[in-house]
């Protein structure tokens, strides 16, 4: 594939691999909110585990399409390595608020 042209389907695997982590991130998000018990946390954490695993198909679906066809770029791999920065960013603050849970919960007891 000549340098600048993206094929259609690595475009598709990459907005569907956006998409998935959107939804991974709103997971994260409701977990993030102080003051919840830890049966909602606990029960939070569960409703992550699909949108987590299903994100992490949809990037390994996209690595795959990019090793079989060559379907890479620069600017391709800007975007996914944003992503990617991004998703490590909602998983501190996961790790953050689920360390802020525990330290509230022990406080209560």
């Amino acid at each position: 594939m000549p340098a600048g042209i993206t094929c259609e389907e690595k475009l598709n695997l990459l907005v569907e691999y956006q998409q998935l982590t959107q939804v991974h991130s709103t997971a994260i998000g409701k977990m993030a909110v102080r003051g919840i018990s830890q049966f909602e946390y606990d029960s939070l954490s569960r409703e992550c585990e699909g949108p987590r695993q299903a994100s992490i198909e949809a990037r390994q679906r996209l690595n795959r399409h990019i090793a079989e066809h060559g379907a890479n770029s620069y600017v391709f791999r800007r975007r996914l390595l944003s992503l990617h920065r991004a998703i490590v960013r909602l998983r501190t603050r996961y790790e953050v608020s689920k360390g802020y849970l525990m330290r509230h919960e022990n406080d209560k007891s």
